[in-house]
């Protein structure tokens, strides 16, 4: 996610490290209690960045009661955890961290034999009709939700301290498709502050 004309309403980098101003520091609590507070939603919690104009994070939606009727059986939900932070630090986490993989169970989903076990997926094949009314319901409870409320509490707070502070309308995402790309993503959000030029 990125700023409204990519200014750096979040940080700087000094020596080498990115010091997050007041709204950086917002973005991150911010983030951070999107999985508390929507804790019914069975979220994960991957690599996140704040850097001086944008954001990464990695984001699954695990089974839960929005999701359920499309879902494996088989879930051990003890092999689900988030991302732990160690030392106090959000952006040091344990290299073991579990992810799903949204198309597992989907006809003709490639590579999803990568991962150790079955995750809980939605099929969007499954009891479609042909009626052109919305068969999903209200739109809620899914990513866009899940930002769409992050954005909102971001600005809400941060235009207390800047009252001109915007985001760029849209986000970027990407689903993860096997483990591989997983690793690579996370590394690429670990690794984002060194690769910092200053746009």
């Amino acid at each position: 996610m990125i700023t409204k004309n990519r200014l750096c309403h979040f940080g700087e980098f000094i020596d080498s490290k990115i010091q997050l101003s007041s709204i950086g520091k917002i973005v991150q609590d911010e983030w951070i209690k999107t999985f508390e507070i929507r804790s019914y939603l069975n979220l994960f919690r991957g690599e996140f960045i704040v850097m001086p104009n944008h954001f990464h994070a990695l984001i699954g939606i695990g089974d839960n009661s929005g999701n359920l009727q499309y879902t494996a059986t088989n879930l051990d939900y003890n092999e689900i955890r988030d991302a732990k932070i160690i030392e106090g630090d959000p952006h040091k986490v344990e290299d073991s961290i579990q992810c799903w993989d949204a198309t597992l169970g989907v006809p003709n989903a490639e590579n999803s034999s990568k991962l150790p076990h079955d995750i809980p997926v939605i099929n969007p094949f499954q009891n479609l009709s042909e009626s052109p009314q919305n068969q999903f319901g209200p739109q809620s409870n899914n990513l866009a939700s899940i930002m769409r409320g992050f954005k909102s509490a971001v600005t809400t707070r941060a235009r207390n301290i800047e009252p001109d502070f915007a985001w760029q309308s849209r986000f970027y995402e990407h689903i993860v498709r096997d483990q591989e790309s997983f690793e690579t993503i996370s590394w690429y959000i670990k690794k984002n502050p060194e690769n910092w030029k200053g746009k």
